[in-house]
């Protein structure tokens, strides 16, 4: 698996997004794909839209999401066509005193939580029954309850 990042925000430097995406990229090479016990994806900083290969799932930083709730600071998911894709909203977080690339609720900590959510469960589809009546969904960041 190949997740592409592109910068599309005002808001984020090409710098600090390619900082960001090789944290990720460590990230899912020695914590999440041993631990899921998966071959790691690659997670490279495309600076050229045009350079993405058509095979690469793509998640985009961008200043805003248009048409979502308020409040939504990124999300994933998958189009008709079976492609994953993703979007990172840089401004709120910015908005509200956090950082690019440091602490909690930073621009770098919601592209790590939507990078691990589409590595781990890309089709946003799997569940694991707990054995005791629930079952929980494979968000890995935001784990969902429900009754099996």
């Amino acid at each position: 698996m190949l997740i592409a990042i592109l910068n599309q925000s005002t808001l984020v430097s090409n710098a600090d997004a390619a900082t960001m995406t090789q944290a990720v990229a460590t990230q899912v090479r020695l914590d999440a794909a041993p631990l899921w016990d998966r071959t790691p994806a690659a997670v490279v900083f495309y600076t050229d839209p045009s350079a993405v290969p058509a095979t690469a799932h793509g998640i985009a930083i961008v200043d805003t999401i248009q048409d979502q709730p308020k409040g939504v600071l990124g999300f994933h998911t998958e189009d008709q066509g079976g492609k994953l894709w993703g979007v990172v909203a840089a401004k709120p977080e910015l908005d509200n005193g956090k950082q690019v690339t440091t602490g909690d609720w930073s621009v770098s900590s919601v592209l790590s939580h939507e990078v691990l959510e589409m590595f781990v469960d890309p089709n946003c589809n799997l569940w694991a029954n707990n054995g005791k009546g629930s079952a929980y969904s494979f968000e890995v960041c935001d784990p969902e309850i429900g009754r099996a």
